[in-house]
């Protein structure tokens, strides 16, 4: 049971029924019963309405746990014959499953790492180290110095000074001496690339978009087009006609 495709892993399966993930065979799962005191969610179903796949965000990770097996070689031992879990391994839905698990997984820690340009760049570091140094390196090069505080096993800190865009880089002392990127982007609804109307531009300016009011100078526009429309008309017909004198003494000669 998909669940409606609300979950993001089976999201991308929506509409595909031929993708097997409604006819997956599986004969033996462990019953699971997420609690409701959590913030874990129920990903996929299994026909008997029992959680096959069930997401909780856990600290600053994700935690994506399946009731069934992953491997055919897993096999319950004690019926007879043997049976096995499932043969979800083998078939079309299992890799870009795995796909999207991963994604979701890898994604759930990359999210502080990414802001727009003018939010907060918040990060940790697994260490209780007093008075560590952490500098933070913006795209410009300037070296900036930010506190941190210890909370329980980790040291936080945030940053709040991304009117740049571009990689900040989180530069962190001895005895530890790493670094830790993050990226501010630029909101992309400023890149559009769409057509825009004349007609929505506003009053004050013309179609040569040159103010009405403004006391600036404008630049002429050029009116000499018709002028030389003449001319090179005039050009041409004098060529023309030379070629045909050119040709009739010719023949008299």
């Amino acid at each position: 049971d998909p669940l409606e495709y609300r979950h993001p892993i089976v999201e991308p399966f929506a509409g595909h029924p031929r993708s097997g993930l409604l006819t997956t065979p599986v004969w033996r799962y462990y019953q699971l019963a997420p609690a409701s005191t959590t913030t874990s969610r129920v990903a996929l179903a299994f026909h008997t309405g029992d959680p096959a796949i069930v997401d909780e965000p856990i600290e600053r990770g994700r935690s994506l746990l399946v009731a069934t097996a992953a491997s055919p070689d897993s096999v319950d031992q004690s019926v007879t014959p043997p049976q096995v879990w499932t043969a979800w391994p083998t078939w079309p839905s299992f890799p870009p499953m795995m796909q999207e698990m991963l994604a979701l997984a890898v994604e759930s820690g990359m999210n502080n790492r990414n802001v727009a340009v003018g939010e907060p760049i918040v990060g940790s570091i697994h260490s209780t180290v007093a008075n560590l140094p952490l500098t933070i390196v913006s795209p410009d090069s300037r070296e900036l110095r930010v506190p941190l505080a210890i909370d329980g096993e980790d040291s936080r800190w945030s940053f709040d000074d991304t009117t740049l865009s571009g990689v900040y880089r989180a530069e962190y002392g001895p005895p530890l001496s790493t670094t830790q990127l993050f990226v501010a982007n630029v909101d992309t609804r400023e890149s559009r690339l769409e057509r825009f109307d004349a007609d929505l531009l506003p009053s004050q300016f013309r179609q040569d978009f040159s103010a009405e009011h403004s006391d600036q100078p404008t630049f002429p526009v050029t009116r000499g087009a018709g002028l030389f429309r003449v001319f090179l008309f005039g050009v041409l017909g004098l060529l023309l006609t030379e070629s045909v004198l050119a040709w009739r003494f010719g023949r008299t000669n």
